[in-house]
């Protein structure tokens, strides 16, 4: 089964049509068709693919239409227990971005992030666009109660090095969002530390399963998820894109 959608969002924070594309079988699809109906309807500039990994026979579809790959995508989750603690993290801080002032210092250094959704790290997208892209998204979480932004920062050393932020979907699940983290040497460190922090969070909130999307580009995200913290794969799919 093959659905589409224009992507309001990126749409509007891009200036032009991006449609998504989730195929979720492997069965005869008519590429072309289906292509020329999304044109029809919106005359995109840029069509996402979601294909399950295991399709081999979609993906090569999909390619030879001239798709181009951007990335492994992984689905995990996690149940979370009572056994997370980061004291021995001091002075290490994570707290929750409350005020207008902190969200505003926490945008001021996103360009000195590294973060790796589709768009950040796709070398034909212009990477203006997707910084905007991230930072719509941390202003459309702030004003959300429901999806909190948390930094993580150094008490003897004042300055953000990274944040997460994630959404509470029911009063015992909540799934990932956006996350960045400063272009330092020790990234690797906070990156693990973000995930701990967030895991006692979490577990304070009594909430007790985490939804993460992995990228596989990021193999050592992957060694912190699934050797560490203990996630499971759920779904694994192939993203590719079009230009038009």
């Amino acid at each position: 089964m093959i659905e589409f959608h224009l992507n309001l969002t990126d749409s509007a924070l891009f200036g032009r049509s991006i449609v998504d594309i989730d195929a979720k079988e492997d069965h005869e699809i008519n590429l072309e068709q289906i292509e020329n109906e999304i044109i029809k309807r919106w005359n995109p500039v840029l069509i996402n693919a979601f294909v399950p990994v295991n399709h081999l026979t979609l993906i090569n579809r999909f390619t030879s239409h001239g798709y181009q790959f951007i990335e492994i995508r992984m689905h995990a989750v996690k149940e979370i227990d009572d056994h997370f603690s980061t004291k021995d993290l001091f002075p290490y801080e994570f707290y929750r971005v409350n005020e207008p002032e902190d969200l505003e210092e926490l945008i001021s250094v996103c360009s000195q992030m590294s973060f790796d959704d589709r768009y950040s790290c796709d070398p034909e997208i212009d990477p203006e666009l997707a910084l905007k892209r991230n930072i719509f998204f941390l202003r459309q979480s702030f004003e959300r109660d429901q999806e909190p932004i948390f930094i993580l920062n150094n008490r003897h050393h004042p300055g953000i090095l990274g944040f997460r932020s994630f959404k509470v979907e029911s009063r015992v699940e909540a799934s990932m969002l956006l996350s960045g983290v400063v272009n330092h040497h020790q990234s690797e460190k906070y990156r693990a530390m973000i995930n701990l922090f967030e895991l006692e969070e979490l577990a304070g909130m009594d909430i007790r399963f985490i939804n993460a999307v992995i990228s596989a580009r990021n193999y050592s995200e992957i060694n912190h998820y699934i050797s560490q913290f203990k996630y499971s794969i759920d779904k694994v799919q192939f993203v590719c894109r079009k230009l038009l």
